[in-house]
Order: C-alpha cells, then sequence, then structure tokens
C-alpha cells in the first residue's frame, strides 16, 4: 500500500553530469563531446545551421559575437571559421528555398 503513495518526483532527480560540471571542465573539451559522440565539425555545423533558422542575415562581426556565446571553451576555438561557413551556407539556402516557394 505504501508504494503507490510514492510518487517520482522528478524535480529532485540530480543531472548524470553533475560531477562533470566545474572549474575541471575546461580541460576537458573535446574530450566530453567525444564521449557523447559529438565532433566540433559536426557539433559547429548543426549549431550553425539552427542559428541560420532563427536568426537571417547575420554577417561578419555578429556570427563571430554568437559563435562565442554558443562555444565559449578555448577548445572551441579553432571551429570559429568553420561554424561561419557553415552559418553563411545555410542562410543561403534558407533564402534559396524561399525564393523558390515565392
Amino acid at each position: 500500500m505504501q508504494e503507490h503513495s510514492r510518487q517520482l518526483r522528478l524535480d529532485f532527480v540530480e543531472p548524470d553530469n553533475t560531477n562533470r560540471v566545474g572549474r575541471s571542465t575546461e580541460a576537458n573539451y573535446p574530450q566530453l563531446c567525444f564521449e557523447v559522440g559529438l565532433t566540433c565539425e559536426g557539433c559547429t555545423a548543426e549549431t550553425a545551421r539552427q542559428l541560420a533558422q532563427a536568426c537571417k542575415g547575420l554577417r561578419g562581426k555578429a556570427i563571430g559575437q554568437l559563435f562565442v556565446q554558443i562555444h565559449p571553451h578555448s577548445a572551441c576555438a579553432r571551429m570559429h571559421r568553420h561554424f561561419s561557413a557553415c552559418y553563411l551556407e545555410a542562410s543561403a539556402e534558407g533564402s534559396q528555398a524561399i525564393a523558390a516557394v515565392a
């Protein structure tokens, strides 16, 4: 009878990565990403595509500033150019798709 009165309360469930969050995580990038199946190229390409869907028409410094906000870890900095290229490519594809419909 006691078992039926107990409910799972998700607000008290600790996330499984709590031991990874903290000052030492900076040194673990990109290893943490690799452990969950992400590559630097795949990660930055996908976030660039998502940014292009949400924020159309960004140029130069704005793309760079958003890259740093999305990927603040120093290990990610080398992917800046890749992110920018993927953003511009995704923006162009989105513009072509809209023009084709119109």
